[in-house]
């Protein structure tokens, strides 16, 4: 899984036409924004994947507003997710967005009697239509979820994975975020 996630972070990064976004047009969408959150919505459409982190009460998802703004004000197809229901009606709650869990996002279905976990319409055969997916509390995703939604994203879209390895981590194997920082 880990190796599968290192192909679909480069596959994304030489797939990937960065977005031009400048200071002004993160001003024009939340002026209120710090000087670094401003560096971290304009880092979010210049590479294929971006993680943004921070404790509680950082503006994890203030910064995540305004990349949702610039995104849909360009008329990017966008999909919002995360590893559990309920943080999933929070990040709606906050964002004003559609929010749904990653297993639903990718059509999860489960794998079969003899087999454990579940397979997923969206893949790397068959990608996910979104120029960009947001995914939220990702330090409580395991690596086989990382691996399931990285695969499955399209070439040249983007992916912002938000988190914060001091969160809760994931239930299952492998603490995808925390890794992801580390590289």
């Amino acid at each position: 899984a880990e190796d599968d996630i290192a192909g679909a972070v480069t596959r994304l990064d030489a797939e990937y036409a960065p977005m031009d976004v400048d200071d002004g047009d993160v001003l024009a969408v939340d002026a209120g924004l710090t000087a670094e959150q401003r560096a971290a919505v304009r880092m979010a459409f210049g590479h294929a994947v971006s993680v943004l982190t921070g404790g509680p009460g950082t503006g994890k998802t203030r910064t995540v507003a305004a990349i949702l703004a610039l995104a849909t004000g360009a008329g990017r197809n966008v999909a919002l997710c995360a590893p559990t229901g309920r943080a999933a009606k929070r990040l709606e709650e906050l964002t004003g967005h559609h929010a749904t869990t990653t297993h639903r996002l990718l059509e999860a279905r489960p794998a079969g009697e003899d087999a454990e976990g579940f397979t997923f319409a969206f893949d790397g055969q068959r990608r996910l239509p979104h120029d960009l997916i947001v995914a939220d509390e990702w330090s409580m995703a395991a690596v086989t979820l990382a691996r399931a939604l990285l695969v499955a994203v399209g070439d040249g879209s983007h992916v912002v994975l938000v988190g914060d390895v001091d969160q809760l981590p994931p239930v299952g194997p492998g603490a995808a975020l925390r890794d992801l920082l580390t590289v």
